[in-house]
């Protein structure tokens, strides 16, 4: 007879696996979110002394910063959206994590009846 503890913790696991997992990728995509912040005011400073600019050596070199930081900052910003829609997802009704979640509480419900058949009466 198959011992109903494997089924148990994997589902546990799964359970487990899934919370974690969302909570990790909101807590990365949020710090993305906050380095997006601070980017666009480095590149808003940047443009103001770039536009403040006097002289002709300095307004050059301050354009390739702003170039360079705007495109930075574009790299950055591309992903924010669709990592934002992805977390969004994660526990919608057909959502990897919603599915991961079922299928460990599957394995969980599936534990339990084996235990309670395997039960000494």
């Amino acid at each position: 007879m198959t011992s109903p503890l494997m089924p148990l913790l994997l589902g546990v696991a799964l359970i487990a696996g899934a919370i974690t997992l969302n909570v990790q990728r909101a807590r990365i995509h949020a710090d993305d979110v906050r380095g997006v912040r601070a980017l666009r005011a480095e590149l808003d400073s940047v443009r103001a002394l770039a536009s403040a600019a006097t002289s002709r050596e300095d307004s050059t070199q301050l354009a390739g910063i702003v170039a360079r930081r705007a495109t930075l900052l574009a790299r950055r910003e591309f992903h924010v959206p669709s990592r934002q829609e992805a977390i969004d997802g994660w526990w919608s009704h057909r959502g990897p994590g919603t599915l991961i979640a079922a299928c460990g509480a599957g394995l969980v419900a599936l534990s339990l009846l084996q235990f309670r058949r395997s039960r000494p009466r």
